[in-house]
């Protein structure tokens, strides 16, 4: 297994992306001359940023809004599959899958792989929010939400990663 390269954080230009761009020169100079230390300024701006992916339960709880993404079924209880399976809508995958010979497409809509949720599989769709362990290929063609690991060959239209990637990762072009 490959040791993860980084964690990644990119973004595709937003319109609010001049505000933060405005809060990081306007805040507090950093001192360049310690080598002990890494300017992380921006930081809050890209959690806060990330954390809006998210509902919150009165509880505190963070949770994805399946009724926003359009997420109508679930996959339990089919440990490995070959062949092709189509979503017309989204998808959440809440147990391990091994689908090494499959791919899951779901064009237009979101797929949610779950946190402790081991995937192999090649997806298709619009949306990926990763929060367990991902590995094949995917093609998505909007945004990809990491927050578990991914190893593969990923294509995405955006990218927000606070987990480990490896394998091959592209930007799809315009």
């Amino acid at each position: 297994m490959n040791t993860p390269l980084a964690s990644v954080t990119s973004f595709n230009r937003r319109e609010d992306d001049d505000q933060i761009e405005r809060t990081a020169e306007e805040a507090a100079p950093f001192d360049r001359e310690s080598a002990h230390r890494t300017s992380a300024r921006l930081l809050p701006n890209i959690f806060k940023t990330m954390m809006e992916r998210f509902k919150q339960t009165d509880g505190g709880q963070l949770y994805i809004d399946h009724e926003l993404e359009n997420v109508r079924s679930a996959l339990v209880g089919i440990p490995q599959f070959e062949g092709t399976m189509v979503f017309a809508h989204g998808v959440h995958i809440r147990e391990s899958l091994n689908a090494s010979k499959g791919v899951i497409k779901a064009p237009g809509q979101t797929v949610i792989i779950a946190e402790g949720t081991h995937v192999t599989a090649r997806i298709e769709c619009k949306k990926l929010y990763n929060l367990g362990t991902f590995e094949g290929a995917a093609k998505v063609t909007d945004l990809l939400l990491n927050y578990g690991s991914i190893d593969g060959e990923i294509q995405f239209g955006a990218l927000e990663s606070a987990g480990p990637i490896r394998g091959n990762i592209m930007p799809l072009t315009a």
